[in-house]
């Protein structure tokens, strides 16, 4: 990698939960954003949802994206988690009818 993009790399194995979730919020997180209004003083009118339409940025893949009404996040199936044990160790019984 190094000879291919002629630059320092530092690359790191990421093999934890935290990763995955991580990516999600990171893709997911939106963008920054701040509102600025003038009012007379003393008064106190904040809408946090006006503020919020209002100040929100769509980009035009993203508005696209919405008008087609395609799916924001797509998951294929659904993930069991099975408790792991070593061999002959902690064993785990199903009985007929008392599966997940």
């Amino acid at each position: 990698m190094l000879k291919k993009f002629n630059a320092h790399i530092n690359v790191e194995v990421c093999a934890s939960v935290k990763s995955v979730k991580y990516l999600y919020k990171y893709v997911n997180k939106g963008h920054d954003a701040a509102s600025v209004k003038i009012q007379k003083e003393g008064a106190l009118d904040h809408d946090e949802i006006l503020s919020f339409v209002e100040g929100r940025y769509v980009s035009a893949p993203e508005a696209m994206w919405r008008l087609n009404e395609f799916n924001l996040l797509h998951k294929s199936h659904t993930v069991v988690r099975l408790a792991v044990h070593l061999a002959q160790q902690q064993p785990i019984v199903y009985q007929d009818g008392q599966e997940a």
